[in-house]
């Protein structure tokens, strides 16, 4: 009975690319998108189902839907569409990589630029042209802001990466789009990349280009004008001026880029008393593997143990390890990563119940997408697994937790237990921190978590302690510090335990670590502490206490008022 259903099904696959080009034209996409519901739904999930069936249905079911949801009026749009359903590959793979936070006008718009000047060989270039459709549907470039600036500049784009294919570092036919969104978001002028490929074409250290921007230790230490303030922003410029980090980051990304390296810019904050910083992450070559390289410009000793990245599809902020799972793409053939992708598509067809099983099949076709991972964290957190589907959740983050996914694993241990009582979370919480020995900053966080659920049990003194041991043992874990020791605060301050966290402040200001001297160093850590711990001692009446603390701090941040305010 199976059998005769895949065939029958199989045989009429070939019709439904004609029928969705019949439907743009006459405007019955949303009635299209259901037929299409009722025939995927039922061969989804079955290993029966050939690859190629369970991407094509997606595909055109999410063709339907994604388009019906605007209404075609030009008929050049029409003519895009219809024509877009027709090829195989192409409509495959964009289909696919649109996500929730694509706009179906804003991906048309790119489209359409496409099809007007490149319709002959856009289906020989479908992660490309995928990349190019969710990366400049939005971009956050500001020069290329207004809809016919994005598609004309995408158009530009795809002409600069088709014919420098064969010398770029990675051939974009074979990488797949996840990856070439952290390409084609090059938003330098085509006389800049000239002037890459003179520079660094046939240099192979990608990871040195950040270094090649001299630092601009004057704007950095004692808050003068930065040189390049004087000049154009472009990339040779940036070389001849310099800059700070920010700078340095933006420059080793974007010519990465022009040579056709993944790159992306992190943003972290540094455990060791230090701000925010920038460093450069891209996709490098060891032996046979392919990996995200994430260290370029990062100083371990100033312990910046995790960043934040702008995501080029979603222009949200990521954690650099769902950036880094991005690896994982390697590891599964290509029309299985595509099946992968079309059950994480496709899991809005089943109830919450259901959609579990969708997520692990997806997630066991290919790990590489967070966005799975973090679904099934959402079910965990509603109380939709049941606890063999949480076992199984849990055992398989485990072993992402020991490789360079960490954040991500513990994103997702986070959210799968927000939904227990407070009793469950801080029994969970507790297994948890085992499995970072060698992050101490989730640890850290980790405590403050338990900190918070022990006041919510009304057992204050329990969650003093978990915030006391970051604000003891964890004194490099960054910013959590500064949250351990604000919720600390209001904590004793609504306690009225104000001697009890004088003591604290005391303690916390002579072990902090003293930031490097610079123009930045008043936002850090020592600083934002000693200016709380001075305005405490002005409370208690002990000023010669508070100006002794301003005087440390002046050193710092020159703006700091020594003597007490009068009240």
């Amino acid at each position: 009975m199976l059998g005769l259903l895949l065939c029958a099904t199989a045989c009429g696959a070939s019709a439904w690319p004609e029928r969705l080009a019949e439907a743009v034209d006459a405007g019955t996409l949303a009635t299209q998108a259901e037929a299409l519901s009722l025939e995927l739904k039922p061969v989804l999930l079955l290993d029966e189902t050939p690859d190629e069936r369970v991407i094509d249905l997606t595909a055109w079911y999410r063709f339907a839907a994604f388009f019906s949801r605007i209404e075609l009026k030009e008929e050049l749009d029409k003519k895009c569409l219809a024509w877009l359903v027709r090829q195989p590959n192409l409509s495959r793979t964009v289909m696919l990589a649109i996500g929730p936070s694509e706009q179906p006008d804003k991906v048309l718009n790119v489209l359409r630029a496409l099809y007007r000047t490149d319709r002959e060989t856009m289906e020989q270039w479908p992660e490309l042209v995928a990349a190019l459709a969710v990366v400049w549907d939005a971009p956050a470039a500001d020069s290329v802001d207004d809809p016919l600036s994005r598609g004309d500049w995408a158009v530009g784009l795809y002409h600069y990466y088709t014919r420098a294919n064969p010398k770029l570092r990675y051939n974009l036919k074979e990488m797949p789009y996840q990856l070439q969104t952290y390409v084609v978001d090059l938003v330098v002028s085509e006389q800049e990349v000239a002037w890459v490929w003179q520079r660094y074409g046939k240099r192979g250290d990608v990871g040195g280009f950040y270094f090649d921007v001299p630092y601009d230790y004057d704007a950095y230490y004692n808050g003068a004008a930065q040189k390049i303030a004087d000049r154009v922003y472009t990339l040779e410029n940036l070389q001849k001026s310099g800059g700070i980090c920010v700078d340095q980051a933006y420059f080793a990304t974007q010519v990465a880029r022009a040579l056709g390296v993944p790159t992306v810019t992190i943003i972290g904050q540094g455990g060791g008393g230090e701000i925010a910083h920038a460093w450069v992450g891209f996709l490098d070559r060891r032996g046979k593997q392919i990996v995200w390289n994430l260290r370029s410009g990062r100083y371990e000793e100033q312990l910046y143990w995790t960043g934040q990245v702008n995501d080029p599809q979603s222009r949200k902020s990521i954690s650099e390890s769902e950036t880094s799972l991005l690896g994982e793409l390697q590891n599964a053939p290509p029309m299985k990563r595509k099946r992968a992708l079309a059950l994480l598509r496709s899991r809005e067809l089943f109830p919450p119940e259901q959609q579990a099983e969708v997520l692990l099949q997806s997630i066991n076709l290919c790990a590489a997408d967070s966005a799975a991972w973090l679904a099934l964290a959402d079910l965990g957190a509603a109380g939709s697994l049941t606890n063999d589907q949480s076992n199984q959740v849990a055992d398989v983050v485990a072993k992402f937790a020991s490789k360079q996914y960490a954040d991500l694993a513990y994103q997702v241990y986070l959210k799968m237990i927000s939904g227990r009582s407070n009793i469950e979370k801080l029994d969970q919480l507790e297994k948890i921190v085992k499995l970072f020995p060698q992050r101490p900053d989730i640890i850290a966080s980790i405590r403050v978590e338990q900190g918070k659920l022990f006041k919510g049990l009304k057992q204050t003194d329990k969650a003093i302690a978990a915030w006391g041991d970051v604000l003891t043992n964890h004194l490099y874990a960054g910013p959590i510090v500064l949250e351990a020791i604000q919720l600390t605060d209001d904590t004793l301050r609504e306690e009225k335990q104000g001697k009890r966290l004088l003591a604290i402040y005391d303690r916390l200001f002579k072990m902090i670590p003293r930031p490097t001297p610079s123009a930045f160093a008043a936002w850090t850590p020592y600083c934002r502490v000693g200016i709380k711990y001075a305005e405490l001692l002005d409370d208690a009446n002990d000023r010669n206490g508070a100006m002794r603390i301003r005087q440390q701090i002046a050193v710092f941040d020159k703006t700091v008022q020594i003597t007490s305010p009068t009240k």
